[in-house]
């Protein structure tokens, strides 16, 4: 098979990896060899609308995260912390999430506001 690459640009703000999934999610979505069998997977159809896929938007891609997290990977992340782990030094801060309720909480903000 032949592959097209090609780059889309994606603005720098605090969603851009959440935006970067809904560009692409857009651009399969109007991509005219788009076949029923080649849908990506996160894109959704909803009954009733000719069964046409949606694009999700960054903050239901957000929500879809935040609804995943379990309580293990809050273990994990405070242990991660704990271990001085650089990229996990936000969960040692004075307003750092202290249960699994406060990071979905956390983990739904958009870093746009």
């Amino acid at each position: 098979e032949n592959y097209i690459i090609e780059v889309l640009s994606v603005e720098p703000s605090g969603d851009c990896f959440y935006d970067s999934i809904y560009t692409l999610l857009s651009h399969e979505k109007s991509t005219p060899n788009t076949t029923a069998h080649s849908t990506p997977p996160l894109l959704r159809k909803i009954e009733g609308v000719n069964a046409q896929p949606i694009v999700p938007s960054s903050q239901s891609l957000r929500d879809y995260v935040a609804d995943q997290l379990t309580s293990e990977q809050f273990e994990l992340y405070q242990m991660f912390a704990s271990a001085g782990v650089e990229d996990f030094a936000w969960m040692s801060s004075d307003d750092a999430p202290r249960n699994l309720h406060e990071i979905k909480n956390f983990a739904r903000r958009s870093g746009k506001n």
